[in-house]
């Protein structure tokens, strides 16, 4: 800003003199900005904090310009101008154009619910994520020279904004010994700070249950950034692993994503490589089997098979006070097989039209059963009224043809 308010001037008075003295007092603020400008400081000797830290005997405790914490005689020190809301520019040679490298691991624990009305689904997961830190060292007071520690350091160091998208809801789970999920290691010269966590999520998920119950789901899961874009800070998966998940009629199948499945977000959804925040992750495959809702029909198709041919033994002439109607014992099993297959069809997932695989086949099932069944009843009808039913239609034609034939005489 210094600069943009003294160039306007200049331009707005182009004399010599002033030129000359705004140039050299702009050439003066330039070499004031690159003595004054922030830099962190080398790292503290290991000598002189374990020294301080015997002295003082206090797991967390400043000297100089040092802010330490301590745990099982192992410190590690950062500075007081460290802020945790700033990425830790590194030399690492992973860094591509300046940008933070996050590795992150995936694990896929369970599947606990899968709602297709509301088309989400809630699963268990564990998330990892490992960085380099330089700003901050590792001191061994025990002279045992052990590089790593298990250390509770959330809300003391910078830590990465991770996202999951197409989440509705994450819930993080506590456990009772916090300090196990953070892991600080010294490694060729550099500090590498390893965090994981447990968490229930419920993961938006669009179902398509056109084909139900023989349909198959594709749901994805995308890690990245929250408000830092790929040129700033990168979320690269390292490694991907589920547990046999089991769930209900339908089989689960958890992958990672493809190089073009896992795309960048921009503000207008997933985009090229150019811009935007790398997202990566995994992909959830459900492939419903079919073979619980098939056996259901399956047994209701036979009851109604197996009761129309017992009841089609009966006798024809059975002894008095015997007589049973043969189409009684088909209309009741009719009935109960309609209530049951429409108090499944109540339980199945439907397109938004209310259409799916299974209403289609019971839909032209029933014009098959309508029609056997008008054609039955008919059968039926003529075969117990049939020589009633021919009588009473020749004495119809007669009367009918009489009655035209009186109409025509009295209009001759």
């Amino acid at each position: 800003q210094a600069y943009n308010c003294l160039i306007h001037f200049y331009k707005r008075n182009r004399k010599s003199s002033l030129m000359l003295s705004f140039l050299s007092f702009l050439l003066f603020l330039h070499l004031l900005l690159i003595q004054h400008s922030s830099t962190f400081p080398s790292l503290p000797v290991c000598d002189d904090v374990c020294s301080q830290f015997s002295k003082v005997n206090q797991s967390t405790f400043s000297f100089s310009i040092w802010t330490v914490v301590c745990l099982e005689d192992v410190c590690v020190t950062r500075s007081k101008g460290y802020s945790v809301f700033e990425i830790p520019r590194n030399k690492s040679s992973e860094e591509e154009h300046g940008a933070k490298i996050v590795q992150f691991d995936l694990k896929v624990l369970k599947l606990t619910g899968v709602n297709f009305d509301e088309d989400s689904l809630d699963l268990g997961l564990w998330l990892g994520m490992e960085w380099e830190d330089m700003n901050l060292s590792i001191c061994d007071c025990t002279g045992q020279n052990r590089t790593e520690i298990d250390m509770d350091l959330e809300g003391k160091i910078w830590m990465p904004d991770v996202a999951i998208f197409s989440a509705k809801k994450i819930e993080r789970v506590t456990i009772l010994a916090p300090e196990e999920q953070f892991l600080v290691q010294k490694k060729n010269g550099t500090v590498l700070v390893y965090f994981s966590m447990d968490l229930r999520a419920t993961m938006m998920c669009p179902f398509n249950p056109t084909f139900y119950p023989f349909d198959r789901n594709l749901c994805y899961v995308r890690v990245g950034s929250y408000s830092h874009t790929d040129k700033m800070l990168q979320f690269r998966r390292r490694s991907f692993k589920s547990k046999k998940i089991l769930y209900r009629d339908i089989n689960v199948f958890p992958k990672h994503l493809c190089e073009e499945e896992a795309g960048f977000l921009t503000g207008q959804g997933l985009h090229s490589r150019t811009e935007g925040r790398q997202l990566n992750g995994f992909k959830i495959i459900m492939n419903r089997d079919g073979r619980t809702m098939k056996h259901m029909y399956i047994f209701t198709q036979n009851v109604f098979v197996l009761t129309s041919a017992f009841a089609s033994l009966l006798p024809s002439q059975p002894p008095a006070g015997l007589e049973v109607d043969k189409s009684g014992p088909l209309i009741e099993v009719a009935i109960s097989s309609y209530y049951i297959l429409f108090d499944l069809l109540s339980t199945t997932p439907v397109t938004s039209a209310g259409n799916n695989m299974l209403v289609e086949f019971v839909r032209s099932s029933n014009y098959l059963v309508y029609s056997s069944a008008v054609i039955y009843f008919t059968l039926l009808f003529y075969r117990r009224f049939g020589r009633m039913t021919a009588q009473l239609g020749r004495s119809a034609r007669r009367r009918i043809a009489g009655g035209w034939r009186r109409i025509r005489g009295r209009r001759e």
